[in-house]
Protein backbone atom coordinates (compact mmCIF):
# COMPACT_ATOMS: atom_id res chain seq x y z
CA UNK A 1 0.00 0.00 0.00
CA UNK A 2 3.50 2.25 0.18
CA UNK A 3 3.31 2.62 -3.38
CA UNK A 4 -0.80 3.08 -3.48
CA UNK A 5 -1.18 6.30 -1.07
CA UNK A 6 -3.41 8.01 -3.63
CA UNK A 7 -5.63 5.05 -4.27
CA UNK A 8 -5.54 4.55 -1.00
CA UNK A 9 -6.81 7.43 0.03
CA UNK A 10 -9.54 7.78 -2.54
CA UNK A 11 -10.53 4.19 -1.77
CA UNK A 12 -10.72 5.06 2.08
CA UNK A 13 -12.72 7.93 1.39
CA UNK A 14 -15.23 5.89 -1.28
CA UNK A 15 -15.45 3.39 1.57
CA UNK A 16 -16.26 6.48 4.50
CA UNK A 17 -18.99 7.94 2.01
CA UNK A 18 -20.53 4.44 1.56
CA UNK A 19 -20.42 4.33 4.70
CA UNK A 20 -22.78 7.50 5.28
CA UNK A 21 -24.86 7.57 3.10
CA UNK A 22 -28.48 6.62 3.55
CA UNK A 23 -30.57 4.19 1.89
CA UNK A 24 -31.72 4.54 -1.61
CA UNK A 25 -29.25 7.31 -2.28
CA UNK A 26 -27.47 8.20 -5.29
CA UNK A 27 -23.82 8.90 -5.88
CA UNK A 28 -21.44 8.55 -8.62
CA UNK A 29 -18.70 5.97 -8.19
CA UNK A 30 -15.30 7.31 -8.65
CA UNK A 31 -12.45 6.22 -11.58
CA UNK A 32 -9.61 5.36 -9.51
CA UNK A 33 -7.11 4.85 -12.48
CA UNK A 34 -4.24 4.28 -9.95
CA UNK A 35 -5.96 0.88 -8.72
CA UNK A 36 -3.91 -2.20 -8.32
CA UNK A 37 -5.45 -5.19 -10.54
CA UNK A 38 -5.44 -6.99 -7.28
CA UNK A 39 -4.92 -6.71 -3.74
CA UNK A 40 -6.11 -5.36 -0.61
CA UNK A 41 -6.99 -1.94 -2.45
CA UNK A 42 -8.84 -3.46 -5.62
CA UNK A 43 -11.25 -6.02 -3.17
CA UNK A 44 -12.20 -3.02 -0.82
CA UNK A 45 -13.53 -0.93 -3.79
CA UNK A 46 -15.07 -3.98 -5.58
CA UNK A 47 -16.76 -4.32 -1.80
CA UNK A 48 -17.68 -1.25 -1.03
CA UNK A 49 -19.14 -0.54 -4.60
CA UNK A 50 -21.01 -3.59 -3.81
CA UNK A 51 -22.47 -2.19 -0.68
CA UNK A 52 -23.33 1.18 -2.67
CA UNK A 53 -25.84 -0.56 -5.07
CA UNK A 54 -27.37 -2.88 -2.14
CA UNK A 55 -28.02 0.60 -0.28
CA UNK A 56 -28.92 1.98 -3.78
CA UNK A 57 -31.46 -0.99 -4.15
CA UNK A 58 -29.71 -2.27 -7.32
CA UNK A 59 -29.39 -6.07 -6.42
CA UNK A 60 -28.33 -7.39 -9.69
CA UNK A 61 -25.37 -4.69 -9.84
CA UNK A 62 -24.65 -5.44 -6.19
CA UNK A 63 -24.49 -9.26 -6.66
CA UNK A 64 -21.94 -8.60 -9.21
CA UNK A 65 -19.77 -6.83 -7.16
CA UNK A 66 -20.06 -9.09 -4.37
CA UNK A 67 -19.38 -12.35 -6.21
CA UNK A 68 -16.79 -11.26 -7.45
CA UNK A 69 -15.21 -10.32 -4.11
CA UNK A 70 -15.75 -13.82 -2.85
CA UNK A 71 -14.94 -15.00 -5.69
CA UNK A 72 -11.84 -13.78 -6.70
CA UNK A 73 -10.03 -11.48 -4.06
CA UNK A 74 -8.63 -12.77 -0.61
CA UNK A 75 -10.38 -10.11 1.34
CA UNK A 76 -13.32 -9.29 2.26
CA UNK A 77 -14.40 -12.60 1.56
CA UNK A 78 -16.58 -13.24 4.46
CA UNK A 79 -18.49 -9.42 4.77
CA UNK A 80 -19.77 -10.65 0.59
CA UNK A 81 -20.99 -13.81 1.21
CA UNK A 82 -23.06 -12.12 4.57
CA UNK A 83 -24.49 -9.41 1.93
CA UNK A 84 -25.00 -12.27 -0.55
CA UNK A 85 -27.15 -14.36 1.86
CA UNK A 86 -29.31 -11.09 2.66
CA UNK A 87 -29.70 -10.35 -0.90
CA UNK A 88 -31.10 -13.80 -1.41
CA UNK A 89 -33.01 -13.87 1.27
CA UNK A 90 -35.10 -11.04 -0.89
CA UNK A 91 -34.75 -11.74 -4.57
CA UNK A 92 -34.94 -15.15 -5.99
CA UNK A 93 -30.80 -16.69 -6.91
CA UNK A 94 -30.53 -18.80 -9.86
CA UNK A 95 -29.07 -22.21 -9.02
CA UNK A 96 -25.94 -20.74 -10.22
CA UNK A 97 -25.57 -18.34 -8.17
CA UNK A 98 -26.77 -20.54 -4.99
CA UNK A 99 -23.68 -22.57 -6.71
CA UNK A 100 -21.23 -20.10 -6.63
CA UNK A 101 -22.20 -18.77 -3.20
CA UNK A 102 -21.98 -22.26 -1.66
CA UNK A 103 -18.34 -22.77 -3.40
CA UNK A 104 -17.53 -19.11 -1.71
CA UNK A 105 -18.54 -20.11 1.80
CA UNK A 106 -16.94 -23.50 1.73
CA UNK A 107 -13.81 -21.58 0.88
CA UNK A 108 -14.58 -19.37 3.63
CA UNK A 109 -14.96 -22.33 6.18
CA UNK A 110 -17.43 -20.42 8.49
CA UNK A 111 -20.32 -22.14 10.75
CA UNK A 112 -22.62 -19.18 10.56
CA UNK A 113 -22.34 -18.42 7.32
CA UNK A 114 -23.15 -22.15 6.42
CA UNK A 115 -25.94 -22.57 8.32
CA UNK A 116 -27.59 -19.27 6.90
CA UNK A 117 -26.76 -20.42 3.49
CA UNK A 118 -28.92 -23.47 4.41
CA UNK A 119 -32.10 -21.76 4.49
CA UNK A 120 -31.55 -20.02 0.94
CA UNK A 121 -31.43 -24.26 -0.52
CA UNK A 122 -34.61 -24.89 0.88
Amino acid sequence: MKNNTSAALKVHQFAAKVGRMNIGEEMELPKITELPPDGYLRAMYEFYSGVYFYKYRDATRAILFFSKVGRDREHFRSQSAEYLINIYKSVKPTEEQLDQLEDIIDDIDNDDLQFAFMDLRR
